[in-house]
């Protein structure tokens, strides 16, 4: 079963990633922290989801991981402790390390800040502790900064799929099931599924592996993830090498750049 993108094409969520990542910069010198979500969940089952990593957002959506927020109490939530290890071994072949979430209760829901470090080398969840006045102070002016982009996204709230809200799950799954499951799932988001957009003529498993090619993995260390042989990738490499007109990972940035799915040096050439 495919699964559609999550927002309409043209929604704040998927316009404002180069914002978002802009506002957060200030955070990024700080061993390589940097905001992943923001986001707001109303007791009506709506809301929305900022995000600086689209390839990332994109697999854990096909995943069918809940939105952070519309299951969590206020607290701070390292997601070690709320995610399956295999789910956390994804995050980190997309350099997402020691995330966690820091809920705050609202009016009529929860508001979400999740935080991660792109370096495996990081303070761990220690910092935030440690630093909470610190990440407070940040969440306050992230809101101003991003306020227009924040009262937007209010004004445009989603019915949040019923997938994408939290539950108890009675079996951890491994990481060989989460990556089969990806591959079965995964669709392209309808943003970059357009005519126009030279990435809709990718097959879902050739955009898979350019997800994870413009991380840094080789091409045998993406057969080793897929469970597929190193041919197969390569295979699925030269062909999307072809398809967007690109000789080597410097000209598939370039056009990952130009046609929306990546906005960030959060994904490290």
């Amino acid at each position: 079963m495919n699964m559609k993108g999550v927002y309409p094409i043209n929604h704040v969520c998927n316009r404002a990633i180069a914002e978002i990542i802009e506002i957060q910069k200030p955070l990024n010198a700080l061993h390589g922290l940097h905001l992943l979500f923001y986001g707001r969940y109303y007791n009506d089952h709506t809301g929305y989801l900022f995000y600086t990593n689209k390839p990332f957002f994109s697999i854990r959506t096909s995943l069918k991981v809940p939105f952070p927020g519309t299951y969590m109490k206020e607290n701070i939530h390292p997601w070690k402790e709320l995610h399956a290890d295999s789910f956390i071994r994804i995050a980190e072949d997309f350099n997402i390390f020691d995330a966690i979430n820091f809920v705050q209760q609202t009016e009529n829901g929860q508001e979400v800040f999740t935080y991660a470090f792109s370096r495996r080398d990081n303070p761990g969840v220690a910092f935030y502790l440690t630093n909470l006045e610190l990440i407070k102070k940040f969440n306050d002016f992230f809101k101003i900064r991003a306020a227009s982009l924040i009262e937007e996204a209010d004004r445009n709230k989603i019915t949040i799929p019923d997938h994408l809200i939290g539950k108890e799950k009675n079996r951890q799954p491994t990481y060989q099931d989460e990556v089969k499951f990806l591959l079965t799932n995964f669709s392209i988001p309808d943003d970059l599924n357009q005519e126009n957009n030279l990435l809709h003529t990718l097959t879902e498993k050739e955009f898979i592996c350019l997800c994870y090619y413009l991380t840094g993995k080789t091409a045998a260390e993406i057969a080793k993830i897929l469970n597929i042989s190193s041919k197969t990738v390569a295979a699925h490499l030269y062909n999307l090498r072809t398809k967007l007109s690109c000789k080597n990972r410097s000209e598939l940035f370039e056009k990952a750049w130009l046609y929306g799915l990546i906005s960030s040096d959060i994904i490290h050439k």
